[in-house]
């Protein structure tokens, strides 16, 4: 009887455990210093120098999307490519390039603004 008891208490922990690594975090995980250092691959073809995205854009792109599971962290990433794209003369052509990488890589849900003014917070 009492081991019976054990069982059903470990998987009450086990269930509760799973369950918070389920719930969203309240702050993203990821930093700009980290979304900037892994879009440099990018910045090649954002700024028209090449005719599309490198292998290590691509792959960086890949890991970002990995490293940003959450809305939280997607609406971060978003912010930060467009706080970047402000630092170039036109930022309208910029996040227009960058907002073309994930299809043109294979990657979808990640949150590259397609215009400097998008409202990165209407991110879900």
């Amino acid at each position: 009887m009492k081991l019976a008891g054990c069982e059903v208490l470990a998987v009450m922990v086990v269930a509760v455990a799973a369950a918070l690594f389920m719930v969203e975090p309240s702050e993203a995980i990821i930093s700009c210093g980290e979304v900037n250092s892994l879009l440099i691959p990018c910045l090649n073809y954002v700024g028209g120098s090449v005719g599309s995205p490198s292998e290590s854009c691509c792959n960086n792109v890949r890991y970002l999307k990995n490293r940003a599971p959450f809305p939280g962290d997607r609406r971060v990433v978003c912010q930060c490519i467009k706080d970047r794209a402000h630092q170039f003369q036109d930022p309208a052509s910029i996040t227009k390039k960058a907002s073309e990488i994930p299809g043109l890589c294979h990657v979808n849900s990640v949150s590259v603004p397609d215009n400097p003014n998008f409202d990165c917070n209407r991110i879900q």
